[in-house]
C-alpha cells in the first residue's frame, strides 16, 4: 500500500465516523423536533446557532472558517429535518 493508498484509507475511516455521528445527530434532532413542537417552540433559534457557531473558534485559526461553514450547514440540515417532522405532525 501507497502512502496515498494509508491516507485516503485514513480518510475513508474519519469519514465513517463523520457519517455515525451525523446520524447521532440528526436522530437529537428528531428528538428536539418533538419537544419544540409539544412547547410550540420555533424550529429557528438565532441566539443558540449564534452560539453553536462560535465553537468554530476551537479549531486551528486556519480551519475556524470551514469549520463555521460546516456547523452552518449541520444547523441548516437539522431545522430542514424538524420543519418536515412538523409537516409530517400536520398532516
Amino acid at each position: 500500500m501507497t502512502e496515498l493508498d494509508e491516507l485516503r484509507a485514513q480518510i475513508d475511516e474519519t469519514d465513517r465516523e463523520i457519517l455515525a455521528l451525523f446520524v447521532r445527530r440528526q436522530q437529537i434532532v428528531d428528538k428536539i423536533a418533538e419537544y419544540k413542537r409539544r412547547y410550540s417552540l420555533p424550529v429557528y433559534d438565532a441566539a443558540r446557532e449564534s452560539e453553536k457557531l462560535r465553537d468554530a473558534g476551537l479549531c486551528p485559526d486556519d480551519m475556524s472558517a470551514d469549520a463555521a461553514a460546516l456547523l452552518a450547514k449541520l444547523m441548516e440540515l437539522g431545522r430542514a429535518r424538524q420543519e418536515a417532522i412538523d409537516a409530517a405532525e400536520d398532516r
